[in-house]
């Protein structure tokens, strides 16, 4: 937990915290994500880094692996929701930084799930000037656009690699459609 500018960040990946969850419930609900609170129970299993103003929960992100079809790889994707009265305070985008550490040291815990890179698509027309740039805040680039047409930005993680084990003298190795098979 770390506050900026009166805003507490905390993370919430894979805590299980009731209050937070039912708290992002709340805030879906208020921001038309979901029609009812209980429905976001499911998707509070997915919370990353939550942003307070006291004890007003004022953003919250989550993650969901995935396999990405341009990279033939599981990804973490970000996605997350700033109450408007708090947008451009750059919470969504220390919301996407904190996430991004959060998920990588998560992946390299945990390397069985084989996740190998962070992931955020463009959903919202205020980011829209930005994606003109390949290369986002010196951190993610623009790899393509997903089925329904939004900018794909990815980061690999400095653990990542293709193939079973590590070459020694980091060889790459191309990934193919089917060559890896198991995404």
């Amino acid at each position: 937990m770390s506050s900026e500018s009166g805003i507490t960040y905390k993370v919430a990946w894979q805590k299980n915290d009731e209050k937070i969850a039912n708290d992002a419930c709340n805030i879906w609900k208020e921001m038309g994500a979901i029609k009812e609170a209980s429905q976001g129970m499911q998707r509070a299993k997915l919370l990353s880094v939550v942003a307070y103003d006291g004890e007003k929960l004022v953003a919250v992100s989550t993650l969901e692996v995935s396999g990405c079809q341009q990279v033939y790889a599981k990804v973490c994707y970000f996605r997350c929701v700033v109450r408007p009265e708090y947008r451009r305070r750059h919470i969504a985008t220390e919301l996407a930084n904190r996430s991004l550490v959060v998920s990588e040291d998560w992946s390299k815990e945990n390397p069985e799930y084989k996740v190998l890179a962070f992931a955020i698509k463009v959903e919202t027309r205020s980011l829209i000037m930005k994606t003109y740039k390949p290369v986002w805040n010196n951190k993610l680039n623009f790899i393509g656009y997903t089925k329904e047409g939004l900018p794909l930005y990815l980061k690999w993680f400095k653990h990542a690699y293709f193939g079973e084990k590590q070459d020694a003298d980091f060889t790459f190795y191309p990934s193919r459609p089917g060559a890896l098979g198991r995404i």
